[in-house]
């Protein structure tokens, strides 16, 4: 499983008060382990850590550290792997009914960073820009609101599509309670650039504080028509919704097997149950080898209506399109209903022709990006119908 040292990525795990020393020291010595490069040991004293203390949010939030760290070395499809991970970790601590509003916000923090290095510039070149930028920053942290405020402007005066100086001026009205102006700033912020996930979460959270719930909602899945694997905006839409008893229900992946990437980046799948069943060897062995780049397909000199094989997309399209294909047959054979949720789920896709549909919502990688906006540019409004429809979330 990729061995590497840590020391730089995972600093500490410090003592968490009020938690059990047996729960701080176990972390503590799980991080030791890592650092070592002893990813086997580390986890393992974390589940340890989990089975004992079953509440407890420091298990969960040093695994997405760790995976997160082995996402930014590892080569695809390695790393996309254990960016979905490190998410399932982060949701993991976000849900924590314990965790408290800073806690909370931090994770927001985490979360918006696992895919921080696919977002478009939301930045300037301008050097007087930035300069006024950062000066509004200082003031900002300072709660000066005014100060930055006028700082934030004279950016924008210096470079007017500085995106992220919009989205930080809105903050400046929001933090003063003056709802319209920051909406009003949130909402450019998310126009200028809408691939820019953060700018939909505030527009969505400065509706919400206005008891704007419909507003905050569309903000939400307009965010996500951008960025369909952004897992905050998911949560945040599951938050709003969930008191009209509307919130999407995630559908959990939890195949009966785990991938591992050697040193050569060879691929090993680890049972993670005892039987794995006829859908688990028939039918997820071979999807996850094609999805984990276990497997290659080239055709050299396709025949009429051969499917096109030359993006990631098109790849897991042909992956998916054959497991469910041989599940279709089994299911036909055999008379036993589908016993997998995830596969059920995409079978019933593919049999109403969503199965686009579902892999760009429910599966979205950064690779899938150019066939995702091909798409929707041929299919517009599908990814807030499919969310709608199904009530489903990654």
């Amino acid at each position: 499983m990729l061995l590497f040292p840590l020391t730089a990525l995972v600093l500490a795990a410090p003592p968490v008060p009020g938690a059990p020393k047996a729960l701080n020291a176990m972390c503590e010595e799980a991080v030791a382990k890592f650092r070592e490069g002893s990813l086997g040991a580390g986890f393992a004293l974390l589940d340890a850590a989990q089975k004992a203390y079953p509440g407890a949010s420091q298990p969960h939030a040093l695994r997405a550290q760790v995976y997160q760290a082995i996402a930014r070395k590892a080569a695809p499809p390695a790393a996309a792997y254990f960016r979905v991970r490190t998410e399932d970790e982060l949701e993991a601590v976000y849900l924590n009914p314990s965790l408290s509003r800073d806690g909370r916000a931090q994770v927001q923090v985490e979360l918006e960073a696992v895919h921080a290095h696919a977002f478009p510039s939301v930045t300037s070149r301008d050097p007087k820009a930035l300069a006024a930028f950062e000066e509004g920053e200082r003031s900002f942290g300072a709660r000066d609101f005014q100060k930055a405020r006028e700082a934030y402007g004279r950016a924008l005066a210096q470079d007017p599509g500085f995106v992220l100086a919009m989205l930080y001026l809105g903050d400046t009205y929001h933090s003063e309670r003056h709802p319209t102006e920051a909406l009003t700033w949130y909402r450019k912020a998310a126009q200028a650039q809408p691939a820019f996930p953060k700018a939909w979460r505030f527009l969505a959270d400065g509706c919400a504080a206005a008891g704007r719930a419909q507003e905050a909602e569309e903000a939400l899945l307009s965010g996500l028509e951008g960025n369909p694997g952004n897992r905050l905006l998911w949560l945040k839409l599951a938050d709003l919704l969930d008191a009209q008893g509307r919130a999407p229900k995630k559908l959990v992946f939890d195949p009966p097997f785990r991938p591992s990437w050697g040193p050569e980046g060879q691929l090993t799948l680890q049972a993670t149950v005892p039987d794995p069943g006829a859908e688990g060897l028939a039918i997820w062995a071979p999807l996850l080898t094609g999805l984990h780049g276990g497997a290659q397909v080239k055709v050299e000199h396709p025949g009429p209506g051969a499917p096109p094989l030359e993006t990631p997309f098109q790849l897991a399209r042909f992956f998916w399109t054959l497991a469910l294909g041989a599940l279709e047959a089994q299911v036909q054979k055999t008379g036993t209903p589908v016993q997998d949720r995830y596969l059920a789920a995409f079978l019933r896709f593919k049999q109403e022709g969503r199965l686009d549909a579902a892999l760009f919502v429910l599966r979205f990688q950064e690779a899938f990006r150019p066939d995702f906006e091909a798409w929707k540019r041929a299919h517009p409004g599908e990814v807030q119908t499919f969310i709608r429809t199904y009530g489903l979330r990654p």
